[in-house]
């Protein structure tokens, strides 16, 4: 029996651009994400979750920081925000995702997940230049490092090639 629709439709033959013209069918709200300011760092962000979306990649939002609570204690959030000193070095995507794909060997026709990371900044931005930026790139440069898909992006076309 299968487990997704991704499974049946690797089972049957049907292309993944197809499951994800069906699934836009059925749920038309799953690519209906405020797009913010044009312009801003909000905008590319929801449109990417919107490209993503269309082409069957999930991504999330991915907060990241420390509040305290009603009893006064600190709550770190955020993937990989075990500790402050940590997260000075080390501090994760806004976008954090799985990127269905089909592998050729040794899974043959298999879809796997694999990590999918994007730092979004709004458009003119050049490269890491702080002590959070670079931070940043040392979490892409690891997702990297395992096989994961992974960079800063100011655009669409940054993340899915136009």
């Amino acid at each position: 029996m299968s487990k997704t629709i991704f499974d049946w439709a690797n089972k049957h033959g049907v292309s993944l651009p197809a499951i994800h013209e069906l699934l836009d069918i059925c749920d038309p709200t799953r690519t209906s994400i405020d797009s913010g300011r044009v312009g801003s760092e909000a905008a590319v962000q929801a449109d990417l979750r919107i490209e993503a979306a269309r082409r069957g990649i999930s991504l999330w939002r991915n907060n990241n920081g420390a509040l305290n609570d009603d009893t006064g204690r600190s709550v770190r959030f955020g993937l990989g925000n075990d500790s402050k000193r940590i997260n000075d070095e080390f501090k994760s995507s806004d976008l954090i995702g799985i990127w269905p794909q089909i592998v050729t060997a040794p899974m043959v026709g298999q879809i796997i997940g694999r990590f999918f990371a994007v730092e979004v900044k709004e458009p003119g931005w050049k490269k890491p230049s702080n002590k959070r930026e670079i931070a940043q790139s040392n979490f892409l440069g690891h997702v990297r490092g395992l096989g994961g898909h992974a960079l800063f992006a100011q655009d669409v076309k940054d993340v899915f090639n136009g």
